[in-house]
């Protein structure tokens, strides 16, 4: 059977149209499970016959060592001899003319092999069941060249009529039908159909499982077009339902199951993080782990290692809780694993991950001797225009404007923009991120009008792309909450960052470190308004929620303490803000950059998802799926 690729447009990072794998071997005389009705037809001579099965027979060999020109020379005597023997409108006659399209398309001859097809198509649609499998092969052949050409339109027709044929001769239910229904899907996915390619996908997934055949490429990749669908129109409980559910079914059929089920726990732990669930993401990353720990499970063809993308995963969730040193330990295992891989791509992600957890960190120097490598790593292995090339910069531009050198990071931030604004698929989530970082830039820099048009541009795309509660769009409100809050505009300074807190507490508790930015900000801008009680409110918890992590010394406290003395000294009470300010003073020694966690922002890194090798037929690059799906981001 062959495999079901993508002819739909995938996340970033993936070609605009894949296509659909037809068999590597080509059509013959075999037995089939659901046998043709055709005539019993006569050889004219036996020497014919017996040349034409030699004659096919060196074709076949020809084929199969790559001499596609030889072969079809070759298959093309084939054709003429069983039109000869068996007659223009016999099956024997289709099946040499399907093999000379498939040799003729191999040899790059698209426009001559189209016509042969389709005359081949025609004979098995009038001699054979709709569910055979030479027909559901060269339809797979003809859709390539038909993809190629821009007549997507004209290959989803074809599969509505076979797939039509199908339920009419009984064969609703059959295993031929879900491989069309998933091809079907992904035609209408890139025509932008796709309330109709997500009832085809859907159609799909329930034959295959209706028939228990899960432990399949088919099924996964027919299995993820639909969570794909789900997570784009933020039916997330759908797709951690669907998804578990598949789960379940894996794991009951044990060792057969195990590498799907790998792979679905990764997935799993990627769609939580892009819904901002750090906690669910470590769940399943480590259920991942543990499975790949007891028994050795081997990767799926065309996917990243499933240890590093677990690996990857944890990181990314013990960031979200802010348990830095868990997320550190799993940053450096991938990097290992990958560099002893000879990986070079997926080694500059990741090395560019690590040097966004140690930005929030503090630890600038470090952060930029890593993020200048990744750079490197991408640039060697990518090409300078490439778009996950264009995440790192922007990583690198952020981290260069916390460090307090804007003129350094400005040209990689609009680098970044240029590269994500260019790509034939735009990613709006990857370009809020980027804007959201240039508007920081141009608030430190005094450029505030330009600022505010990124910072709502960031907040649009987010609010547009994003779940409702997501820790981007809370970052982005915090952010802008802030440049008003400088700007002196303190009524909208106090909606957005309201907004932002709120967000904060849904997505990560009332009491969580994640809240402690945006609260210490929202007391900033009471105190601008006088209203003391309320403002010390906030920053007793802001502090509490930082020293819960960083304890009562660490100098990402200091800000936030200098800002509540302020406070103190606004109210009228000295004594409170000397205490205050005296429990700064150690607090300057212990600063390893001139630039902390602060409040004053909430800087976001870029995509993080790793990327697939690339093993189809059509050049693809794919994003573990979700950033697709994709790297991660300027910020979690």
């Amino acid at each position: 059977m062959p495999l079901i690729v993508d002819l739909g447009p995938w996340p970033i990072l993936r070609a605009p149209l894949a296509v659909l794998l037809a068999t590597a071997t080509l059509p013959g005389l075999r037995p089939s499970a659901v046998q043709a009705q055709e005539p019993p037809t006569a050889v004219t001579s036996e020497t014919d016959a017996e040349t034409f099965a030699s004659v096919t027979g060196q074709a076949n060999q020809l084929m199969r060592a790559g001499k596609f020109a030889e072969a079809a020379v070759v298959a093309s005597r084939a054709s003429a001899l069983a039109e000869a023997l068996h007659g223009a409108d016999s099956r024997q006659a289709a099946i040499a003319l399907h093999n000379l399209g498939f040799v003729l398309k191999r040899d790059n001859r698209p426009a001559e092999a189209q016509p042969l097809l389709e005359r081949a198509l025609a004979t098995y649609e009038r001699l054979l069941p709709a569910v055979h499998q030479d027909l559901v092969n060269i339809t797979g052949e003809l859709g390539q060249i038909y993809v190629d050409a821009g007549r997507g339109s004209d290959l989803a027709l074809i599969y509505a009529r076979h797939i039509a044929r199908a339920q009419q001769q009984g064969h609703s239910q059959h295993l031929a039908v879900a491989q069309m229904l998933a091809n079907q899907g992904f035609v209408l996915r890139g025509l932008k159909q796709a309330d109709d390619s997500e009832a085809a996908f859907l159609r799909a997934v329930a034959i295959f499982e209706a028939n228990g055949h899960v432990a399949n490429v088919n099924y996964l990749t027919t299995l993820e077009a639909v969570l794909d669908r789900y997570q784009q129109t933020k039916r997330l409980d759908l797709a951690e339902a669907k998804a578990n559910a598949a789960i379940a079914a894996l794991s009951a059929l044990g060792a057969k199951g195990l590498p799907f089920v790998v792979v679905l726990n990764n997935r799993q732990s990627m769609l939580a993080l892009d819904a901002g669930r750090s906690d669910a993401a470590k769940r399943y990353a480590e259920a991942a782990l543990a499975l790949l720990e007891s028994q050795t499970i081997a990767p799926l063809p065309g996917r990243i290692d499933p240890k590093v993308a677990a690996l990857n995963n944890l990181a990314r969730a013990h960031r979200g809780l802010a348990n830095y040193k868990g997320a550190e330990d799993a940053y450096r295992q991938s990097i290992a694993l990958l560099e002893a891989m000879g990986d070079t791509r997926n080694a500059g992600i990741v090395t560019d991950n690590l040097a966004v957890l140690f930005m929030h960190q503090g630890r600038l120097e470090e952060s930029e001797r890593l993020s200048k490598r990744a750079l490197a790593l991408l640039e060697e292995a990518l090409g300078r225009d490439h778009p996950t090339v264009g995440q790192t910069a922007g990583n690198l531009g952020a981290l260069l404007n916390d460090a307090g050198r804007p003129e350094e990071a400005e040209p990689f931030l609009r680098r970044a923009l240029e590269i994500a604004e260019g790509q034939p698929t735009r990613n709006p989530v990857g370009i809020a991120i980027i804007e959201d970082n240039l508007a920081g830039l141009l608030r430190m820099t005094g450029r505030h009008d330009e600022a505010r048009r990124h910072y709502e541009r960031a907040i649009s795309l987010f609010v547009s792309a994003l779940p409702e509660a997501h820790p981007r769009i809370a970052t982005a409100r915090n952010n802008f909450g802030r440049f008003l809050l400088d700007s002196g505009k303190l009524p909208e300074a106090e909606a957005e960052l309201r907004m932002a807190l709120a967000l904060f507490e849904r997505i990560y508790g009332a009491d969580s470190f994640n809240m402690a930015i945006p609260a210490a900000n929202l007391a900033e801008v009471l105190t601008g308004m006088k209203r003391y009680a309320e403002a010390r409110q906030l920053f007793q918890r802001a502090l509490a929620a930082l020293e819960s992590v960083h304890g009562k010394t660490h100098a990402s406290l200091q800000v936030t303490l200098s800002s509540a003395a302020s406070l103190e000294l606004a109210d009228g009470k000295p004594a409170a803000a000397r205490v205050l300010c005296r429990a700064t003073l150690p607090r300057e020694s212990t600063r390893r950059s001139p630039v902390t966690v602060r409040p004053s922002r909430s800087t976001s890194p870029t995509a993080e998802k790793l990327d697939e090798p690339t093993t189809r037929e059509s050049t693809t690059e794919t994003l573990l799926p979700s950033t697709v799906q994709v790297r991660a981001r300027i910020g979690d």
